[in-house]
Order: structure tokens, then sequence, then C-alpha cells
């Protein structure tokens, strides 16, 4: 357990609270402290602090990119009000096209992601098609070779066990396609 100092409290000490250390709030953090620098000339391109915006503002990881996007555009808590009220116009939406860029990105992966799944699918789905069929051949043989040693011959007896097994598989395989494939 943690003591940390806490101002507002009346013996000036409280219980640490967890901190968000995602990438996610560092980013949050870093465009809070670009806005909080408020330079009197504004966030000009090529000043510093224009520089230290983008970069915060780049820092957002892909998948956080539509929240945020989100939350400045709408001026939603204190930093959006902050992102609404420090920047110019012109500013604002560069920063905003920042992150639709990003979200969009995000948006490319998850479709090529879902078109490799369905892909893989397929050839998975093509693959149990051919095992099916491999068992049934196998099947047959298995009653050929049992009609002619006996049924309780080794080779019948092994047969039967290899094609047991082949179909636990067969199985399995369905299962695992079923539950990954939709």
């Amino acid at each position: 357990m943690y003591f940390i100092y806490k101002p507002n409290t009346r013996r000036g000490l409280g219980l640490a609270e967890p901190q968000d250390t995602s990438d996610r709030a560092r980013s949050l953090e870093a465009i809070k402290k670009a806005l909080d620098l408020n330079p009197a000339g504004g966030y000009v391109k090529g000043s510093s602090a224009r520089r230290k915006l983008e970069d915060a503002i780049k820092s957002v990881p892909v998948t956080s990119a539509l929240e945020i996007f989100n939350q400045l555009r709408n001026g939603v808590g204190t930093l959006g009000k902050l992102f609404q009220y420090r920047l110019h116009d012109a500013t604002k939406r560069t920063m905003l096209d920042i992150l639709w860029l990003k979200h969009l990105e995000q948006q490319k992966q998850l479709k090529d992601a879902q078109e490799i799944l369905k892909r893989a699918c397929e050839e998975q789905k093509q693959a149990i098609e051919k095992f099916r069929v491999a068992v049934r051949t196998m099947e047959d043989s298995v009653e050929q070779i049992c009609k002619t040693t006996g049924e309780d011959s080794d080779a019948c007896q092994k047969s039967r066990f290899t094609l047991l097994e082949a179909k636990t598989r067969l199985e399995d395989t369905i299962r695992t396609h079923g539950t990954r494939c939709p």
C-alpha cells in the first residue's frame, strides 16, 4: 500500500489510486499537455507547440482513434472542451483529420483480417471435405479387411481402431472449425 500526498485531504495523505498506463491514456495525457501550452501566437504551422500537438494526436492508437475523435469533435469532457476553445477551426479540422485517418486505417485492417479469416475458413472447409471423403473410403476398406480376415483378427481390430481415431480427429476438426469460423 502506498501513501501519496493529497493537499485536499485533512491530513494531507491518501491512498494511491491506480493509474491507467495504456497507450490510449498516455496519448490523452500528451494531448492535454500540448493543449495546456496555450502559446501566445496560437498553434500555427511550424511552431513547436503545433508539433507537440500533432505528435500527441499521432500517438493515439488506431483502436482508440474514433472514440477520441468523437470526444474532441463534440467537446465532451475537459479535454474536448479545451480542444474546442483553444484551437482555431482550421487547426481543429487538421487534428481531427489525423484521428479520422487513423480510424479508417483501423477499419481497413479489420476488413483485411476478416478477408483473411474468410479465406482460411474456406480452405479449412475444403480440407474437411477431403478428410471426410478419406474417412468414408477408409470405412469401406476396413469393412473389406474385416470380411476377408474375420472380425476377431488383429488386422481387423487395428483397422477399426485406426478408423475410430480418424473419425475422432475429423469430429474435432469440424468442432474447431465451427468455433473459429462464422
